[in-house]
């Protein structure tokens, strides 16, 4: 998520305000998180996720000769190798879940003007990365636009709580013990990265870490919704309908969300 004013409402699959969209088909759920070990470096692969095609590359070393489009590897001539690596490793994630969804994909993934990986038309997809591991999902627009989050579960890093914290969130925070904050913590700051790419898209501005509320005390034991509020805004705002879930694998955690204004949700 990123600092900014308030935001339109947004309501969460558990909310009770009267603008919201119906329930979708079938609630998401996310799916298992690999451990890097068990994917072979820099060869993308797919996993079942309801929201659509989820690819998992492993960044091991320097990106492979010709990994990128030409014009991709013109865009990324002048960063650092670990930023090259995952920067590669997201595009090689995304190109093969456009594929997974019978887009050819083979034009360059360059960025927007909000850093957003530009896709083609009729597809909505969302990439992240960390130091081992790039994810990417895709799935055919219908409306609803996707985020995906993956961070490492090591080290915990307990001082960004206030940052990312609500009140009513660090309350819950302070309550519990000690060898469960840091998944807390971690679970609300991945949700949150993962609905920031969902309504970027539609606000076009920086979103802050107060403005999502997850009232879930820990993270689930494996994988499995997230209830998500978020504080109302003025009555004239569009509203929004979000989900969101969230996956604990053996070294890191997954997050994905997706969602729309309330007029566009699918119903």
């Amino acid at each position: 998520m990123r600092h900014c004013g308030s935001c339109p409402e947004i309501e969460s699959r558990n909310g009770a305000d009267p603008r919201r969209a119906p329930a979708y088909d079938a609630p998401p759920v996310s799916a298992p998180v690999p451990d890097p070990s068990d994917l072979r470096p820099w060869t993308p692969t797919e996993t079942a996720h309801p929201d659509g095609a989820l690819v998992w590359v492993r960044l091991d070393g320097p990106p492979p000769d010709g990994a990128l489009h030409p014009d991709e590897a013109a865009h990324a001539a002048t960063y650092h190798p670990k930023r090259l690596a995952t920067w590669t490793g997201g595009r090689l994630a995304l190109r093969a879940a456009l594929r997974a969804c019978g887009v050819a994909a083979d034009g360059p993934i360059l960025p927007d003007d909000r850093g957003a990986p530009r896709v083609p038309s009729g597809v909505v997809a969302s990439l992240s990365h960390t130091g081992d591991l790039a994810v990417a999902i895709a799935a055919p627009d219908a409306g609803l636009r996707l985020g995906v989050d993956i961070e490492r579960l090591a080290p915990p890093r307990l001082k960004v709580a206030e940052f990312v914290l609500t009140d009513a969130e660090k309350a819950v925070f302070d309550a519990l013990p000690e060898v469960d904050r840091w998944p807390a913590l971690l679970l609300r700051f991945s949700v949150k990265e993962a609905l920031y790419k969902v309504l970027d898209p539609f606000l076009r501005r920086w979103i802050g870490f107060e403005e999502v509320e997850i009232p879930a005390p820990v993270l689930p034991p494996d994988a499995g919704s997230v209830p998500v509020t978020v504080a109302r805004l003025p009555a004239d705002a569009p509203g929004f309908r979000v989900e969101a879930t969230c996956a604990r694998g053996p070294l890191h955690v997954l997050s994905t969300a997706r969602g729309a204004p309330v007029s566009r949700a699918v119903r």
